[in-house]
């Protein structure tokens, strides 16, 4: 009576991957900022009042960073006893935003209401946003988070610093990018199959029973 020998199927799986992800410090953008309107008249337009905005031209950027949306400026020459008022004069700024690798480019509008008075002698001017205060951009393989943070009121006519209203903006990794094994990697999974199912047969034929 013989005994044949078991068979067994011997099944190797070789996984390469290669995953490579990018550091979200070393990432690179450019951005630009632009309003609407760029001259926010008072409630009564002929007593000259106004508050100005200025635009931000494009600018180059790398990982997380503070920007500023808009400088604020006011004129008036109106007297203490009859100010220039401003009652919700809404503006809107518009954020445009590159990523250098991808070349892809996304906006995001944020909007807001002043109110407030200004003389020649005196400003006192608030801001209220009335739009969420975060945007996110996918673009390329990273995602831009983008909030404004902060807002400096404008001083009186012939300030030398101007208000602002300022933006952080915030830059992660959104995916891993898989690359494609090397040559030499695949050469030597090619070789190591063979071998591996050569030791298993040499191993089956040393340990199967003999015949009688």
């Amino acid at each position: 009576m013989s005994n044949a020998p078991s068979t067994r199927a011997a099944a190797l799986v070789v996984i390469l991957t290669m995953a490579t992800t990018a550091r979200a410090d070393w990432i690179a953008w450019t951005y630009s900022w632009s309003n609407s309107p760029q001259t926010i008249q008072a409630d009564n337009p002929s007593s000259g009042g106004s508050i100005a905005l200025t635009n931000e031209p494009t600018l180059s950027a790398v990982g997380n960073t503070d920007i500023v949306a808009t400088n604020i400026r006011t004129y008036s020459t109106a007297p203490g006893s009859a100010p220039d008022t401003f009652t919700n004069k809404a503006y809107a700024l518009t954020l445009n935003l590159t990523d250098s690798a991808s070349g892809q480019s996304g906006a995001a509008v944020f909007t807001g209401v002043f109110n407030g008075t200004l003389t020649a002698t005196s400003a006192n001017i608030t801001n209220t946003f009335t739009s969420p205060t975060t945007a996110y951009l996918d673009l390329g393989d990273n995602q831009y988070t983008v909030t404004l943070t902060a807002y400096t009121p404008p001083g009186p006519t012939g300030s030398v610093n101007a208000g602002a209203i300022g933006a952080h903006a915030v830059v992660t990794v959104a995916h891993i990018v898989e690359a494609t094994p090397e040559p030499t990697a695949l050469l030597l999974a090619g070789i190591g199959i063979p071998l591996a199912l050569l030791r298993f047969k040499r191993r089956s034929s040393r340990q199967a029973p003999s015949s009688h």
